[in-house]
């Protein structure tokens, strides 16, 4: 089929109507961005704002491992039915609600099983004690978390819970009316709007990185499956390579950041250097993991590790100091340069710094093949700026 979207639309008019030929080309195009989302996204139906909430397979297949295998899950608001069809590959049973028809036969579709149902209706109206009461045993709910789409064909991504569609307190009802109950919020959900929820017993809030992004949080209340049982609190999971999963969960201790090393003086060359995985900073574990590698802060405005003796991790990126020095770009280029190193990346997270005008300044050794490469962090600590001079672990020691 041709690429360009016009000719594709003007092949298929040849067999079909003018509707037929655009709803066939959309979903093409669908199926295409999903190629790096789910693992046979060319047998699958979406929608386009189906598609733009769906949870990709490895998130979901880690989400629905924590749920017992042979429970009966109602899945609220299954969207095109991602997460649904995670759960089933787990093992459960599943019932799975939409409000919206058109989304739910996607659903149906992508989820052909005769371990699965489908409801179309709007799950704050369904009697949840009597669901329980005909054998569903937990629930999971992802709430629509965008805007209606404007003049443009553009949707923005909601922020404030009570915003979503259902309103995150209805995910207290599920937790009331099931013995396990998930929900899938954003990230970037803010504490307030979690506290109501860690303050409750038997309750976690489990947050999940995946390639360097925080991907989602996930608030559990009630008894996961036998051996995922989780600490009570915010917790930090990283999805790995090779389907390795690696969770890091509160040891008790503040998270209060109460010494940093003076970069300069206690940071030097030979020492370790941790940038920790965004769902760690996000569960408010770095404290936690520092313990955990025999590390202090970096800095007091910054949530980067440091450590005398290297201690590989999934938890964060490693990161050999070769030098530190004050930020003056011309410094810290000449310094790269005698070195012999290829400044690879300017890093500067937790920092005000704008990192484009220092990679114009800052290039170290010639670009030739086999020249070494270095990673510059740049850190504030007693408002003053410094360059730490680093290469990054091998990837197998990571």
């Amino acid at each position: 089929m041709p690429a360009d979207r016009l000719k594709r639309i003007t092949s298929l008019r040849r067999t079909c109507t003018p509707e037929q030929a655009a709803a066939v080309a959309e979903m093409v195009e669908l199926r295409s961005r999903a190629a790096g989302r789910f693992t046979s996204p060319e047998a699958m139906l979406f929608t386009p704002q189906g598609l733009e909430q769906s949870t990709g397979s490895r998130a979901a297949a880690h989400r629905a491992g924590r749920f017992v295998a042979g429970t009966t899950v109602l899945d609220c608001c299954c969207g095109i039915g991602s997460d649904a069809l995670a759960l089933l590959n787990a093992g459960c049973r599943v019932v799975a609600a939409d409000s919206d028809r058109v989304t739910l036969l996607c659903a149906a579709h992508n989820c052909a099983n005769t371990n699965s149902a489908f409801v179309c209706a709007d799950v704050t109206q369904l009697d949840l004690g009597r669901m329980h009461r005909l054998g569903v045993d937990a629930a999971f709910i992802d709430p629509s978390r965008r805007k209606s789409r404007d003049s443009g064909g553009n949707s923005t991504r909601i922020r404030a819970s009570e915003e979503y569609s259902p309103p995150l307190s209805f995910f207290a009802k599920l937790a009331d009316a099931f013995p396990i109950a998930a929900a899938k919020v954003s990230p970037a959900i803010d504490d307030e709007s979690l506290a109501p929820f860690a303050e409750r017993q038997n309750c976690r809030i489990e947050f999940v990185a995946e390639r360097g992004e925080c991907k989602e949080a996930v608030i559990w209340a009630g008894s996961p499956a036998p051996g995922l049982d989780l600490p009570a609190g915010y917790m930090a999971s990283v999805l790995g390579p090779g389907g390795r999963t690696s969770l890091l969960y509160p040891d008790g201790g503040t998270e209060a950041a109460d010494f940093a090393l003076l970069p300069g003086e206690g940071l030097v060359p030979g020492m370790w250097l941790y940038e920790p995985q965004p769902s760690v900073v996000r569960a408010h574990l770095t404290a936690a993991l520092g313990r955990r590698l025999r590390a202090e802060f970096v800095s007091l405005d910054s949530r980067y590790l440091a450590a005398t003796e290297f201690s590989p991790t999934p938890f964060a990126t490693a990161y050999q100091v070769l030098d530190c020095m004050p930020l003056h770009a011309a410094a810290v280029h000449r310094r790269c340069a005698e070195l012999g190193r290829n400044v690879m990346a300017i890093k500067t997270r937790w920092d005000t710094t704008e990192p484009e005008p220092l990679q114009k300044q800052i290039k170290g050794a010639s670009k030739s093949a086999g020249v070494p490469q270095c990673c510059v962090i740049v850190v504030t600590s007693a408002r003053r700026k410094f360059a730490i001079i680093t290469q990054p672990a091998e990837p197998e020691a990571q």
